[in-house]
Parts: C-alpha cells; structure tokens; sequence
C-alpha cells in the first residue's frame, strides 16, 4: 500500500491506495474511482457522489478546484509525515528529523528566522534524489543541528523549531 499524510490547514488526513485501486482514509476503506478527463480535470466518485476536480502541482502543493474552490494541498510520503509528527511535543517545540539516511545539500534558513506553514527549511539529498524539508507550522528557527555537506541517519535531529 503506498501511503501519503495530507494537509489542507491544520487538517491531516492519512491516504492509502493499495496495489488495487483501493482507497482508505484515517484506515478505513472508501469505495472511490477517479477518471481522467483530460489535462489536470478528472472525474471522482467517492461515497457515492460524482463531481469534477481540476488539479495541479503548484510548487511544493497541489491546487485543487472544486465547484469554483481552491484548496491547496500538501502531500507528504507516509514516511515524511510521520517524522514530522513523531518529533512535533506539545509546548511548541518540535524538531525536524532526517526521514532516511541522506547528505545535506543546503540549509535555507539561520537561526532566528521567522517561518511559516511551508517554508523550506533544508534540502537533503537520498538516492540521487533532492528532498525538501518543509516547515509545516509558523514560528521561527531555534537551532540548526547539521551542517551543508553533512551525512546524516534517519531519525538524526537535523533542526528545531519554536512555535
């Protein structure tokens, strides 16, 4: 099953599509089907209702419209998004951690710097492949635990943020 945390606001919803076809949402199947219509218009019906959505990337979210709505979304690997919940303690702390092992191409932000629901905190590097890290609340940067050029481990503490 590939697995996907998406977040529209404050609202995360777990996503699961299995090697069928099949949805579940927060674990529970969803009888769904989606048709493409043509470029970024497709057609979904999910408990039992139909209606068109047209979506597109747009940067690092995707743009939903629904009968004249955007929505914007962020969608996470599974992976990704349970590293950031696993290390997010009350009292607004959280730490930003390495979701497999990698190499740090470049830390965007200083300590001090405001951020805000997706600012892009570092790039990592895993299997010739870049991976931002985003931040996924507003507050402001209190320490950077790595350096540019630096391997790191999953689960390594890599920044910590302040709400």
């Amino acid at each position: 099953m590939t697995s996907y945390a998406v977040r529209a606001g404050e609202t995360t919803v777990a996503v699961g599509i299995d090697a069928e076809g099949g949805l579940r949402l927060n674990g529970d199947p969803v009888p769904a089907s989606v048709t493409e219509l043509g470029p970024y218009r497709y057609r979904v019906t999910a408990r039992g209702e139909t209606f068109v959505l047209i979506a597109e990337r747009a940067g690092s979210l995707y743009r939903v419209i629904h009968e004249g709505c955007v929505h914007e979304l962020a969608v996470d690997s599974e992976r990704a998004g349970s590293a950031r919940a696993a290390h997010e303690p009350a009292g607004g702390r959280y730490e930003i951690t390495a979701p497999l092992p990698s190499l740090v191409r470049r830390i965007e932000v200083s300590v001090g710097d405001p951020v805000n629901p997706d600012t892009g905190l570092l790039v990592l590097e895993a299997m010739k492949m870049e991976n931002e890290m985003r931040s996924h609340r507003k507050g402001r940067v209190a320490e950077i635990c790595v350096a540019q050029g630096a391997a790191v481990e999953k689960g390594q503490l890599l920044m910590v943020l302040e709400a």
